[in-house]
């Protein structure tokens, strides 16, 4: 869970467009089964994906969403604004 979110918010940092004054907002629900993380940022995160190509061809980065796909149950995007990227995982 901690991967993923920091995946999440270093996403919003990099690539995110996010002026120093914005804000994100860091929702974190648990019911008995499911844990449902939710980034929300005041700007569009329509461009917010996976590419394992080009994630292939950076010297560093671009494997974030990867993670996030790779750790998680669910995750997706809600292209806004406010933009949201957000994951759940299954408590077993």
């Amino acid at each position: 869970m901690r991967l993923a979110i920091t995946e999440l918010i270093a996403n919003v940092v990099r690539h995110g467009g996010v002026a120093p004054d914005e804000r994100m907002q860091l929702n974190v629900k648990a019911t008995s089964s499911t844990l449902t993380v939710r980034l929300r940022q005041p700007t569009h995160a329509a461009r917010a994906g996976v590419d394992e190509y080009a994630a292939m061809s950076l010297p560093e980065g671009g494997w974030g969403l990867m993670i996030v796909e790779e750790l998680t149950d669910r995750w997706g995007i809600i292209p806004g604004p406010p933009g949201e990227v957000w994951f759940e995982l299954d408590i077993r």
